[in-house]
């Protein structure tokens, strides 16, 4: 396939995005040569925001993987040679086409050591913390951490936040919608900091656990909705109009 042929003269600059779930934090070679890639596509150099997306994998990406899987981008992407050994015998690599403009390589992250990491090697960071100011100041810190550690300044790293959107006629519908994600963020115990920042106190709240792990892939993406609807009632009205505020 001609990639550049396909994308037209119209195609932007997109940033690299990596997450736990993105199975490309394993394999980051073919991204550089991707990254590389586009970054040639055009003459216009317009930045352009990541698109989030969440595929369910089995393994999800850990802090370290994420932080090596950067370093090496940024190896490749730059033209240096890169040592592979101990991953598959004793090699390296470089790419020929390194050493251009290259994309941003941004983390999408909300527990605090992700957002650490990303204030150590990414070059930006999408906050999943939500929109309250308690929250985006708690998230501050943690980036502050790892930018710090890594001898760099917090301000020069891109953060982007997210969101997130339900848009419906009725405002207590929506809510409705958003409930069982808001109940994803109680089960998941990374939340908590954002939630605490944001006056959100829920720890008392009896959570069907063992019920909610069932659904599948995920609580807010569940194949059976009604199931999840049923389990996440437990969730009072009020503290799911404080999570929705907080979070879009």
């Amino acid at each position: 396939v001609d990639v550049r042929r396909a994308a037209g003269e119209e195609q932007v600059n997109h940033p690299l995005g990596l997450g736990p779930e993105v199975g490309v934090v394993k394999r980051p070679a073919p991204a550089a040569g991707g990254g590389v890639e586009q970054a040639g596509l055009s003459e216009r150099r317009e930045a352009k925001r990541p698109h989030a997306a969440c595929p369910q994998v089995q393994e999800p990406a850990t802090v370290k993987q994420m932080r090596e899987c950067v370093i090496t981008l940024k190896s490749l992407l730059t033209g240096e040679e890169f040592d592979f050994s101990g991953r598959a015998g004793r090699a390296t690599s470089r790419m020929r086409h390194g050493d251009q403009e290259i994309p941003k390589i941004i983390i999408a992250a909300h527990g605090p050591r992700t957002i650490e990491a990303a204030g150590e090697v990414a070059d930006g960071v999408l906050l999943q913390t939500g929109l309250h100011p308690g929250a985006i100041e708690e998230a501050r810190k943690y980036l502050e951490l790892g930018a710090q550690r890594a001898g760099r300044n917090v301000n020069d790293i891109e953060v982007i936040h997210t969101a997130t959107t339900i848009i419906l006629d009725d405002q207590k519908e929506a809510r409705e919608v958003a409930r069982p994600m808001c109940v994803q963020r109680l089960v998941e115990k990374s939340h908590a900091p954002y939630l605490h920042a944001a006056g959100i106190e829920a720890d008392d709240l009896e959570i069907p656990v063992d019920g909610l792990n069932e659904l599948y892939p995920d609580i807010p993406h569940a194949e059976d909705w009604e199931k999840a609807k049923e389990l996440c009632s437990f969730l009072p009205d009020d503290i799911l109009t404080q999570m929705c505020d907080a979070i879009g």
